[in-house]
């Protein structure tokens, strides 16, 4: 049963958008945790300034992957049942973290381990769109996998995710870049 969870937003580059999800965030989640992965631009100077959010910086950039690498291993040391991962570019509705919390514990006989949103199931207002390019491989990738395992993913990309933290060990993360989502649902399928 999720008691305690903490929401993870991996950042790089995000000044036009950072305060705005975090005030957005705040709304649904207590424990906040931004892993800046070096950013260059002013992200660092107004994560600063956010007193109640725990801020972790890799001092130089390491890639998506490497920031939610960090925030599993923060989660686990930090003991807590669940970890919510959301991206800072507005693609993530933040008003569904709670249901995305609820839904590992949706069935008390078989609790969940990981469960992913998608940002193809439906439009919210001031949602921003993935560009087209990125769009049509991630299609191309989410089909191979719902090919591959027998799945109905929608969105394999999606950065905004709940996990059990005891399960977050099954996952061992190499893959530092963009490619970590795809290695995520390969180790995730494994028995």
């Amino acid at each position: 049963m999720v008691s305690r969870f903490l929401t993870a937003l991996p950042v790089f580059n995000e000044e036009l958008h950072v305060q705005e999800v975090l005030a957005e965030v705040r709304k649904y989640a207590g424990d906040i945790l931004v892993v800046d992965d070096g950013s260059t631009d002013r992200t660092p100077e107004l994560l600063s300034r956010e007193m109640d959010v725990r801020v972790l910086t890799h001092e130089v950039n390491q890639g998506y992957g490497a920031a939610l690498r960090t925030a599993f291993e923060f989660a686990i040391e930090e003991g807590y049942d669940a970890l919510v991962t959301i991206d800072c570019d507005g693609q993530h509705e933040p008003s569904l973290i709670p249901e995305i919390v609820a839904a590992l514990d949706a069935t008390a006989e078989h609790p969940l381990d990981l469960v992913s949103g998608s940002r193809y199931v439906k439009r919210f207002q001031g949602d921003s769109q993935a560009p087209a390019e990125r769009k049509r491989i991630n299609e191309e990738i989410t089909a191979w996998l719902n090919c591959k395992f027998g799945w109905k993913l929608t969105d394999a990309f999606c950065g905004f995710k709940a996990y059990r933290v005891a399960a977050l060990d099954r996952f061992h993360i190499t893959e530092l870049s963009y490619g970590m989502p795809l290695q995520l649902w390969v180790q995730a399928a494994a028995p």
